[in-house]
């Protein structure tokens, strides 16, 4: 049962979607039970995506403050 991922850059909007319309979405879940999930996803990703920038752009700037 795999729950969809958004795309780099995909808006919540055709995330949500792709995601409620998903076939095994469909099978699985209730309409507001699948709402919730394809939300949790799509928010649990963009979580992560600004966790891994600011990482990045602290070990960016890090480097820059050594030199």
């Amino acid at each position: 049962m795999p729950i969809p991922k958004p795309k780099t850059d995909e808006t919540l909007a055709t995330f949500m979607a792709r995601c409620m319309a998903d076939e095994t979405m469909v099978g699985e879940y209730e309409p507001s039970q699948r709402f919730a999930v394809c939300r949790a996803s799509y928010t649990d990703k963009k979580k992560q995506k600004t966790k891994n920038d600011t990482r990045r752009n602290n070990k960016y700037k890090n480097k820059a403050d050594r030199s």
